[in-house]
């Protein structure tokens, strides 16, 4: 029990560490399920009450979202926050490899360290 509490302190310092490039991360996923819907930034903005610009700022990872505001927006898309989330906790039973595919794309993740990771479940 107690690795495993050193294995989840290691990534989220690892996020918080790299907080821009998760906020970039996630706004890429925002934008993925946006565009997958077929749905005009400016729809989801209006559903969501929050600027088309801020919302294209958070999609470039510009802006982190509040709680909130991620909220609304999930609302908007008529997901569950799960569908955008998952992708970024720890042990996510529904894909082991999600994590590191989705934060491999700007090499700033090591392969190793996730395997590592993985291995001290």
């Amino acid at each position: 029990m107690y690795r495993k509490n050193l294995e989840v302190i290691k990534l989220n310092k690892y996020f918080l560490d790299h907080k821009e490039k998760f906020n970039q991360e996630f706004g890429s996923a925002l934008k993925k399920v946006r565009f997958s819907k077929k749905l005009a930034i400016d729809k989801v903005s209006e559903r969501a009450v929050i600027s088309p610009r801020y919302l294209s700022s958070v999609e470039q990872g510009i802006y982190g979202l509040s709680l909130l505001k991620f909220i609304c927006l999930c609302n908007s898309l008529e997901i569950s926050p799960s569908e955008i989330l998952e992708e970024f906790i720890y042990g996510c039973k529904t894909n082991d490899d999600i994590l590191y595919n989705h934060l491999q794309g700007g090499k700033d993740i090591s392969k190793n360290i996730l395997n590592f990771l993985k291995k001290k479940k």
